[in-house]
């Protein structure tokens, strides 16, 4: 399966209107003449935090784009303020970006279940809401690194499987943020999803910091892309896995660092 056919069967179409047919790899030393001229994806990036905004959020996607150091950049979705964010971007650059929203874990780490619970209904709303082009839901998933109480853990598994059941509602691609929680994050998908559904469901483990051999396990039951940072490949622990996935499974990202391109 190429990139370019990641969202099948339900987002083949849009997601080939991207242009992109796999991961680009010319950057910081990775240049291929393979690949000099294939579309180039930024497959993740958070310009819309706080610290970005407005300014570098701005100019740094306008220099990205102008420059054709890539042709188009998916979001990665974190909370309600962000979207609005997400949406502006999008006024403004048009098909050049892609719009993803969902609750991220940390933002669920330090909110009331009554919070939380209004938060997923305005994600809801908006995914209900279809004038505005919502390619994914995410970035969602557990990260127990960061959430270090019972409780907190509890909330974060609540908001990923609600926002599990809205991508499968509306028919989205979706975006897994999981830290020291691949195993479970999976455990989780395979309970929440059919099998018949599960094996054509679009998913992206964004900045991926398991092993191959779960790598190897997620592809087994989800039709699943990694993406990883640049910068993060220089580990020895990270180029493994890079190595060792097929080409037309890995994806390169920014994240948060809005100077990497």
């Amino acid at each position: 399966m190429s990139v370019g056919e990641w969202a099948l069967p339900f987002w083949s179409d849009q997601f080939k209107a991207l242009g992109v047919h796999r991961c680009f790899e010319r950057i910081r030393g990775m240049d291929d003449e393979s690949v000099k001229h294939v579309p180039r994806l930024d497959a993740h990036a958070h310009l819309t935090e706080d610290r970005f905004w407005p300014k570098v959020a701005r100019e740094s996607l306008k220099q990205a784009l102008d420059s054709g150091t890539v042709d188009h950049v998916i979001f990665g979705g974190t909370h309600p303020l962000e979207w609005a964010r997400q949406i502006e971007l999008k006024a403004h650059f048009g098909a050049r970006v892609s719009l993803v929203v969902g609750l991220h874990p940390w933002w669920i780490l330090d909110r009331s279940d009554q919070e939380i619970d209004h938060d997923l209904g305005l994600l809801e709303s908006l995914l209900a809401d279809h004038s505005h082009p919502i390619f994914a839901v995410g970035e969602t998933g557990l990260d127990f690194f960061r959430a270090k109480t019972i409780q907190q853990k509890k909330a974060q598994e609540h908001a990923f499987r609600f926002q599990i059941k809205l991508a499968q509602s509306y028919h989205k691609p979706f975006v897994v943020h999981a830290v020291r929680s691949v195993g479970r994050c999976l455990e989780i998908l395979r309970e929440e999803v059919p099998f018949g559904l599960m094996s054509g469901w679009p998913v992206l483990w964004h900045r991926f910091s398991g092993s191959f051999d779960q790598a190897q396990e997620i592809l087994k039951h989800t039709d699943s892309i990694f993406s990883f940072r640049p910068q993060d490949i220089k580990k020895p622990t990270v180029i493994s896995v890079w190595n060792q996935l097929p080409p037309d499974r890995r994806l390169l990202e920014s994240d948060g660092d809005p100077t990497i391109f």
